[in-house]
């Protein structure tokens, strides 16, 4: 019996052993989380393949592009016309509080009137040849009135001449090498006139002496300071439809071109004189002085009519 007993030893050895490697097999299954889950392939996911564009879809797109500018730029002209024209308007406001300040400090008096006897140079305010001096509207910056130089000048002007510091109108005046004069794009009612020195008042011509500034009460409703109207060409450099306008009581205006362009208010310009002559065109013309010609000696200021007189008809409307 223990001899049988000895042969099945084996056996149940073996047995033993695989139960318990098949429970240790369990065990590894059971705490093994990877073992819960099965890997999944995805498809591959399909991707057309880009195609460029054709020469002519291009051009379709071009050409719908340059019509869609055209279209616009007219109106974005328009809008920068409109734009230029409000900050144009703005510049006469702060001069006309300016030029209350400087006629509070100066016993009414104001600093507007003509360069020489020129009626054209009514926006001269620094002559650098010679004496160096600010004269007319030139004195408010000068004597410390008007802070910020540009409110000289209307953004619409496309003439170097009457633009903000450039070769042709250099800023600060009296710099070295600088423009001979130095203008604003303003012109101040031609009044009086101011001495090619260094005089800081005007002149009267026929007794060579000076004169007190026009006085700023007297021209309550009558127009100060406007945009360039020496001739058509200078109108046409600027807003073109119309000007901008100061009175003195410091009101700013915008009035139509039609109402310094009226045959009935305007002297018009001769027969025989040329129209583009400066000279001609703004005494004959904007001044309404049709027996005026600069070209033929000195001619006495005088209170100015023509394209002014025209705008003074429009104060307060």
């Amino acid at each position: 019996m223990l001899a049988a007993m000895r042969s099945m030893a084996p056996v149940v050895g073996q047995r033993h052993a695989r139960r318990v490697a098949g429970v240790a097999a369990k065990r590894k299954r059971t705490h093994n989380p990877r073992s819960a889950f099965t890997p999944v392939k995805l498809p591959a996911v399909s991707r057309r393949k880009r195609q460029a564009f054709t020469l002519v879809e291009l051009l379709v797109v071009i050409g719908i592009i340059a019509v869609l500018v055209a279209m616009l730029l007219p109106t974005l002209n328009k809008a920068r016309q409109a734009a230029n024209r409000v900050v144009c308007l703005s510049n006469l406001q702060q001069l006309g509080f300016v030029m209350r300040q400087y006629a509070a400090a100066e016993h009414d008096q104001v600093p507007v009137g003509t360069w020489e006897d020129w009626r054209w140079h009514s926006d001269v305010i620094y002559y650098n040849q010679g004496p160096l001096f600010y004269t007319s509207m030139g004195l408010m910056y000068q004597e410390g009135f008007l802070v910020n130089p540009q409110t000289y000048y209307c953004p619409s002007m496309n003439d170097p001449r009457w633009q903000y510091n450039n070769p042709l109108n250099t800023w600060p005046p009296g710099a070295p090498g600088g423009s001979i004069l130095t203008r604003i794009s303003y012109a101040s009612r031609p009044v009086v006139d101011w001495p090619p020195d260094q005089s800081s008042q005007p002149i009267d011509w026929s007794t060579n002496k000076s004169i007190p500034m026009p006085r700023l009460l007297r021209l309550k409703n009558k127009v100060v300071l406007a945009d360039l109207m020496i001739n058509e060409d200078y109108l046409n450099s600027c807003h073109i439809s119309g000007v901008n306008v100061l009175y003195g009581d410091g009101e700013a205006q915008w009035v139509a071109r039609a109402v310094i362009d009226q045959p009935a208010m305007l002297g018009g310009v001769p027969n025989g004189v040329d129209p583009s002559d400066i000279a001609d065109t703004c005494n004959n013309h904007y001044l309404n002085r049709a027996n005026e010609n600069i070209d033929t000696g000195y001619i006495p200021a005088q209170d100015a009519g023509g394209a002014w007189a025209a705008l003074d008809t429009q104060y307060g409307r």
